[in-house]
């Protein structure tokens, strides 16, 4: 719903730093599932990590964290504002702002080790 919301403000989606990992190859036109889930956000950014794996298997064939910024045009939109004007659980909001979030490619990588591990 985040999507949504930010194209009714007329906003954008813009990528501030992708970290991502491979487990296996990915071939040219092979078919692939990306698994996407908001894992933090603040008033300024917001954290996204991605899974990629073939259909129906949860075994990871790669995966990235998004750091993101909303815009619409020259001012930053909060991300936590759209997640809750798209109907994101207030209570999920509290867990997401708490300042749990990666501050560095370091720890992005960190977040994303522990997903593709377990």
């Amino acid at each position: 719903g985040m999507i949504t919301e930010l194209l009714r403000r007329k906003g954008q989606f813009v990528v501030a730093s992708m970290a991502i990992r491979f487990r296996k190859e990915l071939h040219p036109l092979q078919s692939f599932e990306i698994h996407s889930e908001l894992v933090a956000a603040d008033q300024r950014q917001m954290w996204i990590k991605q899974i990629i794996r073939e259909p129906g298997s949860e075994r990871p064939l790669a995966g990235g964290v998004c750091r993101a910024v909303l815009r619409q045009g020259r001012e930053s939109i909060s991300p936590t504002e759209v997640f809750r004007a798209a109907g994101g659980d207030p209570a999920s909001l509290a867990t997401l702002a708490d300042g749990s979030a990666p501050c560095t490619e370091f720890e992005a990588l960190s977040v994303l080790e522990r997903s593709l591990s377990g």
